[in-house]
């Protein structure tokens, strides 16, 4: 090795493992990440320009989506949460069949990768 360099900051190594925080799926994990989400969500809102925020499109239906997994009361609760807290969950693009087969196909591979660690 000829050039390196030495840096003072702070370097974090996500590692992803059978049982680590982030392969562990149980309700306090997931409450707690939605959480985060909806602070983040207000911080952004807060923070940015209308127009730039409009552009991000965030929306809960991921939260809404991984929630099914959790038992069939818990997406209800989520979508309470995410309703009294102001995030869109649904867009008007989710109509087009095409995005639909597209974001099917994207979850189902991530899914299928992340089954080994569960």
């Amino acid at each position: 090795m000829d050039k390196f360099e030495v840096s003072n900051e702070i370097i974090y190594c996500v590692t992803r493992k059978d049982g680590t925080l982030t392969t562990t799926m149980s309700n306090k994990v997931f409450d707690t990440r939605l959480n985060v989400f909806i602070e983040y969500y207000k911080f952004l809102k807060k923070y940015l320009k209308k127009s730039d925020f409009k552009n991000l499109s965030i929306s809960g239906r991921g939260y809404l989506r991984q929630s099914i997994n959790l038992g069939y009361k818990k997406p209800f609760s989520v979508y309470k949460k995410l309703k009294r807290n102001r995030l869109h969950i649904f867009n008007i693009k989710v109509l087009n069949p095409i995005w639909i087969i597209r974001r099917w196909i994207s979850y189902n591979r991530a899914n299928n990768e992340q089954k080994k660690y569960y």
